[in-house]
């Protein structure tokens, strides 16, 4: 390990706030079931996210005659794993909207909601055809909160924030949709919804196409991290590049025995503990992390930083 000492001087440090915060169930899209049905011309067969509902207005036909519809499993090498595949149609239908969503219990606002997605646009795009993505998400009470008709047809509140897209991304690309006003209404919410829609915006050759996008490593960020004056020296430290892609480094100015360090996502899950260093971050998907750190004389450090 390699550190330095440098003179002292009065500096900031990070502090984790501790409070309840909301996770998006199956956000990371690792978990499906396995759906055995009966259709058209015999047993069917297809995988359906975990919490996630697909419209059955739009899908029930297609699921009952081959198992295909707008949910689906992907396991491409540039997913974390596995990720959400969305199909608006298939090739020889004329299905111009599709929709899925989810609906859980959250009553901790986010500052946002971001993610990872990939879109194909229109099948026949080179015939001028158009299509997009969008992605609906609003906080909810008890009492305003949408019947399962109005989420499976995308009915948008007046309140909805919004991700939408109409150009065709071949790479995985981060996304992010802006949450912090909900935390200055004054409403208690009980409820969060994610409302995701496929549409074809013009259809100017009539003929049958469809339009793909993979969704990925959903997650909410909150601010958990406070600044506070650190007017005692022994507990400086520094790391840095911030943001980081390959590499982190550590700085302890006292050279004081580090004798504990994790790098812990937003959920408080510990997610790497290293044993060489400068730490490879390589493991890491963008987003939000913090690095702690203990000493011999019991300080505990904790500092945020961001994954490129």
């Amino acid at each position: 390990m390699i550190l330095k000492c440098l003179p002292l001087f009065i500096g900031l440090s990070f502090s984790l706030t501790s409070f309840s915060q909301c996770l998006i169930p199956n956000g990371t899209f690792e978990n499906f079931d396995t759906i055995n049905a009966r259709g058209l011309s015999g047993p069917v067969t297809y995988l359906l996210p975990q919490e996630w509902l697909e419209s059955p207005i739009a899908n029930i036909f297609s699921r009952f005659v081959t198992g295909t519809g707008f949910f689906n499993k992907y396991t491409g090498n540039d997913a974390n794993g596995n990720a959400l595949l969305i199909t608006r149609s298939h090739p020889g239908e004329f299905l111009n909207q599709n929709n899925g969503y989810i609906r859980f219990e959250c009553n901790q606002v986010p500052d946002k909601l971001t993610g990872r997605i990939k879109f194909s646009g229109s099948s026949n795009r080179h015939l001028g055809q158009e299509d997009n993505f969008t992605m609906g998400v609003f906080f909810s009470t008890v009492m305003d909160t949408l019947t399962k008709q109005e989420l499976q047809t995308s009915t948008f509140p007046a309140r909805t924030h919004y991700f939408s897209t109409d150009v065709p991304m071949e790479t995985f690309t981060h996304f992010e949709i802006d949450l912090s006003d909900f935390q200055t209404t004054g409403d208690t919410y009980s409820y969060f919804s994610i409302l995701i829609q496929m549409e074809q915006t013009n259809n100017l050759s009539f003929q049958p196409e469809y339009a793909t996008a993979v969704l990925d490593d959903l997650q909410f960020e909150y601010s958990t991290v406070s600044i506070e004056e650190d007017i005692e020296p022994t507990n400086l430290v520094r790391i840095y590049p911030n943001p980081v892609q390959n590499e982190l480094f550590i700085e302890n100015y006292l050279g004081k025995k580090m004798t504990t360090i994790e790098i812990i996502d937003q959920t408080g899950r510990t997610v790497i503990q290293p044993y060489t260093f400068p730490i490879n971050t390589n493991s890491l998907s963008t987003g939000v992390y913090f690095l702690r750190i203990s000493t011999e004389r019991g300080e505990i450090h904790t500092h945020k930083f961001i994954k490129d």
